[in-house]
């Protein structure tokens, strides 16, 4: 109940411990909901999400209940618009994670063993994805992110059936690199 009455001062007056509740609830919300290949952006999604809220806020919205079900709202909402944002401006990293940072797909509870054969594998696969040509590298990314050659069409601004060739003819030249290193499925 205390924590409520303070999300509520929160909305009233912005008190510096009601701001820091809801900050902290924030930050919650985007760690729960936002996927790993966006987690370099928490820190961004959190700022926005709260200004939201203290935008509605400054407006004169005091009959608006802040609850926690509206701050996961609030977050969610963030989260999509940055998402959007990011397949509008067709933003793809292809930049290499520091060694030490294990691929997306290990568990965190892996052996030593497994993650570094997981590093192993991520190195050489981004070795063989740099070989590629501009365009296919372009359309295997997307497709190795679970774009479908539909979705990434217009992100390239190819025609669907130009993106499923270049996919079709990249995947296997990224399976012959991978091949001529020695890694098979």
């Amino acid at each position: 109940m205390e924590e409520r009455a303070l999300e509520e001062q929160a909305v009233d007056g912005l008190s510096e411990e009601a701001l820091s509740s809801v900050l902290q609830r924030m930050e919650r919300a985007v760690r729960g909901m936002c996927p790993t290949w966006m987690a370099d952006r928490r820190d961004d999604l959190v700022q926005v999400a709260v200004m939201r809220v203290m935008e509605i806020s400054r407006k004169g919205e005091k009959s608006r209940n802040f609850n926690a079900s509206y701050l996961w709202r609030a977050a969610h909402s963030a989260m999509i618009d940055e998402i959007r944002r990011m397949r509008r401006r067709n933003e793809v990293e292809l930049e290499e994670s520091s060694a030490s940072d294990d691929p997306q797909w290990v568990s965190d509870r892996a052996s030593p063993e497994r993650r570094a054969e997981s590093r192993y594998l991520a190195s050489e696969l981004q070795d063989c994805l740099r070989g590629l040509a501009g365009s296919r590298k372009q359309a295997v990314t997307l497709h190795l992110q679970g774009y479908s050659p539909a979705e990434s069409a217009p992100l390239l601004g190819w025609a669907t059936k130009k993106v499923y060739n270049l996919v079709h003819r990249g995947l296997q030249d990224l399976r012959d690199c991978l091949d001529g290193k020695g890694i098979r499925p």
